[in-house]
């Protein structure tokens, strides 16, 4: 098996109908569809479409996995639910392009290592999907890890970072998975965290809020959402959660983003490294502290082999005899044990005449000789 690709893609607001799902057999045989769902594994040729105009057409989310280092992820969502100038503030040259398509807008995320292992994309879509109702309810932190993916790539095209969201040093597990999914730098993460603020928790002023605001609308307004809500459609709350938000922001231009509080990339980049050097320094402080462990413990046994040398030696003898490879290597490693010991004691001349010993008495134990010679005995 020398390739992979995987494509899965899933229908959220309305379920495919029948002449959807045809075409979608049309364009492949193989593939399993559902009125939800259509997934598809490659291990020779390709999907005989552009996924990303499935995405447009028929689904609301998508992911790709390739085996050469190709990590897709795509989100479909309702213009009329987002401010889209919003989230073209964090579209970047590769790692997040955003376009319209009709009454829709496509995020595509992405990221592209080779030379990585092998990896599969089942379970992928499953911890990242709630991501688009996260990005519609205004979360755009999503966005904005995308945006750092291409700034660890050293990419980005402006001297400033986009605003920064709420809530980046407390990721959610669909935002931990994001990480990975796009291979980005955790310490460039907790350093864009570093001035990033609580998420903000929904208070009774703040439902008190959007209360009020829906009680002020119109009544034809009203009654026509009220309409399309009995008729199913889903896009309804996304859509007057988007419009209460632009209202407080009207309102109150606190809450509009300050262009003037963004940090720059060389900002960002120095804190980083500084993130990195410190993890280095932990790194370093413990490796020493295991050696330490490692040693006192290695020191103790040597102590107590100390006072039973010639039981080892009588052991050492008989592992020998058995002519047994795996004996062999027991033997030796005793005998780096002793050799270990006689270090401690500044005796290492007795060693040396009892190893010269072993040599003689088993010089026709070919195996046993090259296990010495690789072990400097």
């Amino acid at each position: 098996m020398s390739e992979y690709q995987y494509f899965e893609f899933q229908a959220i607001d309305c379920p495919l109908d029948e002449k959807g799902m045809a075409e979608l057999r049309a364009i492949s045989t193989r593939a399993v569809i559902t009125a939800t769902s259509f997934t598809n594994t490659y291990h020779w040729g390709d999907l005989k479409a552009d996924p990303w105009q499935l995405l447009g057409k028929y689904f609301d989310a998508f992911l790709y996995v390739a085996n050469w280092g190709s990590h897709w992820l795509g989100f479909r969502v309702p213009t009329d639910a987002i401010d889209l100038g919003e989230l073209q503030a964090y579209q970047t040259p590769e790692s997040l392009t955003i376009s319209r398509r009709g009454r829709h807008a496509v995020l595509r995320f992405d990221s592209e290592l080779e030379g990585g292992d092998w990896e599969e994309g089942e379970g992928w879509l499953a911890s990242l999907v709630s991501l688009r109702a996260d990005i519609l309810r205004g979360d755009l932190r999503a966005l904005y890890l995308a945006w750092l993916a291409d700034l660890d790539c050293g990419i980005v095209e402006q001297d400033h970072e986009p605003p920064l969201p709420p809530g980046l040093g407390d990721l959610s597990a669909p935002l931990k998975s994001l990480v990975g999914f796009l291979r980005l730098d955790e310490d460039l993460v907790r350093a864009a965290a570093d001035a990033s603020d609580p998420m903000p928790e929904q208070t009774p002023d703040s439902q008190e809020a959007m209360d009020a605001w829906v009680r002020s609308m119109d009544k034809a307004e009203k009654d026509a959402l009220l309409c399309r809500v009995a008729r199913g459609d889903g896009h309804v709350q996304w859509e007057l959660q988007a419009q209460f938000r632009k209202s407080r922001r009207r309102r109150d231009p606190r809450l509009a983003a300050d262009a003037s509080s963004r940090r720059s990339v060389n900002v960002l980049l120095d804190a980083r490294d500084e993130y990195v050097k410190q993890r280095r320094q932990r790194q370093a402080a413990e490796r020493a502290r295991e050696q330490r462990a490692a040693a006192a413990l290695r020191r103790a046994y040597l102590e107590d082999l100390s006072q039973r040398q010639d039981g080892v030696r009588t052991e050492i003898g008989e592992l020998i005899e058995s002519r047994q490879q795996n004996g062999y290597d027991r033997a030796v490693g005793l005998l780096i044990d002793l050799r270990d010991v006689a270090s401690l004691s500044s005796r290492s001349e007795a060693l040396d005449e009892y190893v010269a010993e072993l040599r003689r008495k088993h010089a026709r134990k070919t195996s046993f000789l090259r296990r010495l010679e690789q072990a400097g005995l």
